[in-house]
C-alpha cells in the first residue's frame, strides 16, 4: 500500500434523529375534551350494567338479559390497491413483402391494347364462319272477300 491510501478513511453517515412534533394547545384541549366524552360514557355504561344486575336478582328481568357494553366506533383503515406489474408483451416480427412496383398509365394503356389486339381476330373470323340465311321468295295469291259483318265477323276473329 501506498501512503496516499493508508490516509484516506472511510467514514460512517451521519445518523439524524429527528424531533417528535409536539401537538399544540388547541390539540392537546380538544384531546383532553375527548377522553372527558368517553369518561364519562364509561360511568354511564357501569351504572346502567349495575342497574341491570340489581332488577336481574330482584327478578325484575330475566337473566339472560345481556349486559350494555361500549362499542367503539370501528376504526376505518385506507387500504391502498397494489400496484399491478404488466409483463412485457413479446416482439412480433413479420417479415415486409417485397415491394411492388407503381403501375403507370402507359402499362394500363399497353395492357388495354394488348387485350383488344386478343379480342378483335376471333370476332371477324366468328363472322367469317357463320353462313348468312338466304331467304326465299314465297308468293302469296290474295282473295278478295266480301264484308263481313255481325255475327259473321266475329266467327271469323275468333275462329269459329
Amino acid at each position: 500500500m501506498s501512503d496516499t491510501e493508508s490516509e484516506v478513511e472511510v467514514k460512517a453517515p451521519k445518523v439524524v434523529k429527528k424531533e417528535k412534533r409536539k401537538c399544540s394547545e388547541e390539540q392537546l384541549a380538544n384531546l383532553r375534551k375527548g377522553m372527558e366524552v368517553m369518561k364519562a360514557k364509561r360511568e354511564a355504561l357501569a351504572k346502567q350494567r349495575v342497574e341491570i344486575e340489581e332488577k336481574k336478582k330482584k327478578g325484575e328481568l330475566p337473566l339472560d338479559t345481556p349486559l350494555p357494553s361500549y362499542v367503539p366506533k370501528p376504526k376505518v383503515k385506507v387500504v391502498k390497491p397494489e400496484v399491478v406489474k404488466m409483463e412485457e408483451r413479446p416482439v412480433v416480427t413479420r417479415e415486409r413483402k417485397p415491394r411492388v412496383k407503381q403501375v403507370t398509365t402507359t402499362d394500363l394503356e399497353a395492357m388495354k391494347t394488348s387485350i383488344l389486339t386478343a379480342l378483335a381476330p376471333k370476332k371477324e373470323e366468328e363472322k367469317a364462319v357463320v353462313p348468312v340465311p338466304v331467304e326465299k321468295v314465297v308468293e302469296k295469291i290474295v282473295q278478295k272477300e266480301r264484308v263481313v259483318t255481325g255475327s259473321e265477323l266475329l266467327n271469323k276473329v275468333f275462329g269459329f
